[in-house]
């Protein structure tokens, strides 16, 4: 299953989004499909069971760190693991640099509006302080008999 997840990296995708869901169905449909180790899960599962995975996994290295000394054997498990947590890392970074991007980007965009738009008044009030000129003259010239 981290192996599939590797390949797969559903990390690229916003959590809680449809792609990232199909990705994790993607998985599942893969190792339903397998006939050695017989499986029969759902991308939930699988998804509950990855996040379990690597839950576990922070909190041993974690538990290492405080028990400084002592060498611990790393299994494929634990290499692929790490593997994730960091692809993970980067994947999370990434999106949050996009967001922030687009968040700028709306807000360049908001202000450019908010600019368009006074424009567009100023314009508008010029030209009715034009009228009230215009009719004030046309008022003063049918007052004056000349």
């Amino acid at each position: 299953m981290c192996r599939e997840a590797i390949v797969s990296e559903p990390n690229n995708f916003r959590v809680r989004s449809p792609e990232r869901g199909q990705v994790w169905d993607s998985i599942a449909a893969h190792l339903n499909s397998l006939n050695q180790p017989k499986f029969k899960v759902t991308g939930r599962a699988v998804r509950d069971r990855y996040t379990l995975l690597t839950s576990r996994h922070k909190q041993k290295l974690r538990d290492e760190e405080k028990a400084s000394g002592i060498e611990i054997e790393e299994t494929e498990l634990d290499i692929l693991l790490e593997d994730i947590l960091e692809r993970e890392k980067n994947a999370k970074e990434k999106i949050d640099e996009q967001s922030a991007e687009k968040k700028a980007k709306a807000a360049q965009e908001k202000e450019a509006a908010e600019e368009i738009r006074l424009q567009a008044l100023q314009t508008l009030k010029d030209k009715g302080k034009r009228k009230r000129g215009k009719e004030k003259a046309r008022t003063r010239t049918k007052k004056d008999p000349r």
